[in-house]
């Protein structure tokens, strides 16, 4: 049995109440069925997951489930006419973490695509976007408990956002780390431009430390 806690419109109160039939979430589950209940009981990591009709999910524990969208999808695709219900449990820390593809939503809709129905009754949610995607309606977001941080873009773990990157006289550009390179250091870079511009190629020239 899994316990979780919920949002008891009636008494006006959260309420602990325990699953007895479920699936567990893998890094190959990629939809959530009408009805079905989902438990979240470690570290996963896939693509976008795709609901169809009414479905559940449990994030348990200190659980991470992790939902990156393709190209114009969302990371949780929930569109009209589906909707998806996130809980917690008591004392639990459990998170999901999505985000959508270019001008897509994190939980929501694709690109061009309108939202559905969303209700967070506790867990730690943190996506690039709720409801729809770009051009698409918003859908609906219900936050009854939990910890919910909507920005327009999410780094993945181990990533870190740079301000800004410096200009040299000589028209070179470069960001200072901090770290002091050896002979023994590999450098890889993985580059995303959150904006592009008419001379956005430019910035990937020649990169060395």
């Amino acid at each position: 049995n899994i316990p979780y806690c919920a949002w008891n419109e009636t008494k006006r109160q959260m309420e602990n109440r325990v699953c007895t039939r479920y699936t567990v979430v893998t890094n190959e589950t990629a939809v959530f069925e009408d009805g079905q209940w989902y438990v979240v009981t470690g570290a996963v990591s896939r693509g976008t997951i795709t609901v169809n009709g009414s479905a559940h999910l449990i994030l348990c524990g200190d659980a991470t489930l992790t939902a990156a969208g393709g190209v114009n999808q969302a990371g949780v695709a929930v569109t009209n006419g589906n909707s998806l219900a996130i809980y917690g449990q008591p004392h639990g820390t459990g998170e999901l973490v999505a985000w959508g593809g270019e001008s897509c939503a994190g939980i929501g809709g694709g690109k061009g695509a309108a939202g559905g129905a969303v209700t967070i009754h506790g867990g730690k949610v943190t996506a690039t976007g709720i409801g729809g995607g770009n051009a698409g309606k918003g859908g609906s977001v219900t936050v009854y408990g939990g910890t919910v941080t909507a920005d327009g873009y999410i780094l993945p773990q181990g990533y870190t956002a740079v301000e800004y990157i410096e200009s040299t006289a000589g028209g070179g550009q470069y960001i200072d780390t901090e770290y002091v390179a050896d002979a023994n250091t590999r450098f890889v870079a993985d580059f995303n431009p959150l904006e592009k511009t008419a001379n956005w190629e430019a910035f990937f020239g020649a990169v060395g430390c």
